[in-house]
């Protein structure tokens, strides 16, 4: 049986792409979901990492097969996503900084463990 990573990518700027590419590099992994509020930037990553696009978190976490998610959106933003992620029991990378408070960093550390 093959090893395998299945990555679901939140935001999909120049950052989620240059990313997306050093991911496609390693054997194994591949890109399965990518969501974005503007869903011609997803749609575009999407289509160039063969993956699909989704137009928005639920839909991405309920239909998606994603073991670990990686979080490139601007930093307001990365409490939330983080958390529903792993409450979503996934494996997750996220772009500094994780929380915009200790409290809210503290507690996404907590519920990764």
């Amino acid at each position: 049986m093959k090893n395998e990573l299945n990555i679901g990518i939140i935001g999909a700027g120049g950052f989620a792409a240059f990313a997306a590419t050093a991911f496609l590099k390693i054997p194994g992994v591949q890109i399965n979901a990518v969501t974005d509020i503007n869903r011609s930037v997803a749609e575009t990553l999407a289509g160039n990492c063969g993956a699909e696009a989704y137009p928005d978190l639920d839909s991405f976490f309920a239909k998606a097969k994603i073991d670990l998610v990686y979080i490139a959106t601007p930093p307001f933003l990365h409490y939330d996503q983080s958390k529903k992620a792993l409450l979503a029991g996934k494996h997750v990378i996220c772009e500094k900084p994780l929380a915009t408070s200790i409290a809210e960093a503290q507690e996404l550390v907590t519920l990764a463990a």
